[in-house]
């Protein structure tokens, strides 16, 4: 919940005036917004025939409809707006909002200039979304990565005698070759141990987020 006093003085930084009519939208401001969200457009219009405000906030879209026995919020996230249009004419400017499962169409006369300001925002704000999603989506690759690699001295041969097998016994000749293949055995196995490596698994994550609160009467406002 926000204070009146900081809606007011926000209000105040916009310059924004509104009508009398749209007072208890303004005042229910303050049990919709979250802490630490600022109010960045908002503009007063008509919305499926009936009176509303339209507002644009650093986290969300919010159109509030506030009536005497009923209340309708369209809380609406940046990253769910699938398409905005903006219509100007020489009375009148239109938006629409188009979402995954909703049409949003909302018209004034008399805030054409807040309104405009208002499309622009969500507009920027939905391209940062949709190039987040995409980083996301489609990660650049990673560089690979340098890898030192152990180096297992490898044994030098030393040459024997010319005479060093004319008076040996086959079982020394037996015991020699033993010897051999065990170290290279060993030689074998501390490159395996050496070339082995072990990637890192870095999961993504994505998501998004929509609230809405829908209430329907047939009730007009006066």
């Amino acid at each position: 919940m926000v204070h009146p006093s900081i809606i007011e003085a926000r209000l105040g930084e916009l310059r924004f005036r509104f009508s009398p009519w749209f007072r208890p939208e303004v005042q229910e401001l303050q049990h919709i917004l979250m802490d630490h969200e600022k109010i960045i457009a908002l503009a007063c219009g008509r919305y499926f025939g009936s009176f509303a405000l339209l507002v644009a906030t650093d986290q969300r879209l919010l159109l509030i409809d506030k009536r005497v026995f009923f209340m309708t919020i369209e809380d609406t996230r940046y990253d769910m707006i699938s398409e905005i249009d903006y219509n100007s004419q020489v009375y009148s400017a239109t938006v629409t909002v188009y979402t995954l499962n909703k049409t949003h169409k909302f018209n004034t006369i008399k805030y054409k200039r807040e309104l405009r300001e208002l499309t622009t925002y969500v507009q920027r704000r939905v391209m940062e979304f949709r190039n987040q999603q995409q980083m996301i989506a489609n990660p650049e690759p990673a560089q690979p990565r340098l890898e030192v690699q152990s180096q297992v001295a490898q044994p030098t041969p030393v040459a024997a005698p010319a005479d060093y097998y004319v008076d040996r016994s086959s079982d020394d000749r037996h015991v020699l070759r033993n010897q051999v293949g065990h170290v290279a055995h060993l030689v074998g196995t501390a490159a395996t141990r050496a070339a082995h490596h072990h990637r890192p698994i870095h999961p993504y994550t994505q998501g998004s987020l929509m609230t809405r609160h829908p209430m329907t009467s047939p009730t007009t406002r006066y």
